[in-house]
C-alpha cells in the first residue's frame, strides 16, 4: 500500500541533500486514513537491528533504480521525519534532483505493509496503527 504526503523539507542543497517528513500523523488523508504515532515504531527498530533502510524511489517503481538513500529515519511528535541524499552521479537521481529543484513535484508517499493487528476502524475512518516502512518515493498527486 501507498500513503502520500507533501514534501516539507528544510532546502534541498547543491549535494542533493535533503530532510523533511515522509507521513504525518493524525490527519486524514484523500483515502480516508490516518497514521497514529507509533505506526513505525516496531518497522524503524526493525530496519535499526538489521541494518537496513527503506528504498529512496520515484513514484514506486521498484524495478528502476534507486534515486538516491535515505541515511535516517525515525518518529518524532509530528510523523516520520526522513533526511537523505540524492544519487546525483546516476540519471536517475540527477533527473529526481532536477524535478524537485524546479518545484515540479513537491510530494513524498511511503510504501508499506500493514502489520498484523495493525488497522483499526473506528467512527467511519481507518486508523493505520502498526505498518512495515518497505520505500519513500517522490511522486507528483499526494494524498496526504
Amino acid at each position: 500500500m501507498h500513503r502520500q504526503c507533501g514534501i516539507q523539507f528544510k532546502e534541498l542543497s547543491e549535494a542533493g541533500e535533503l530532510e523533511g517528513y515522509a507521513s504525518v500523523f493524525s490527519v486524514e488523508d484523500g483515502d480516508g486514513d490516518i497514521v497514529v504515532p507509533g505506526a513505525f515504531a516496531e518497522s524503524v527498530a526493525e530496519h535499526r537491528l538489521n541494518g537496513t533502510r527503506p528504498k529512496m524511489l520515484w513514484g514506486h517503481a521498484h524495478r528502476d533504480r534507486p534515486v538516491g538513500v535515505w541515511e535516517e529515519f525515525e518518529e518524532d511528535n509530528r510523523g516520520l521525519k526522513v533526511r537523505g541524499r540524492l544519487l546525483l552521479d546516476t540519471q536517475a537521481g540527477a533527473d529526481t534532483y532536477a524535478v524537485l529543484k524546479a518545484g515540479a513535484a513537491d510530494s513524498m508517499s511511503i510504501g508499506f505493509r500493514i502489520k498484523e493487528g495493525g488497522i483499526e476502524f473506528r467512527d467511519d475512518k481507518v486508523y493505520l496503527t502498526k505498518l512495515d516502512l518497505r520505500e519513500v518515493s517522490f511522486v507528483n498527486n499526494p494524498a496526504n
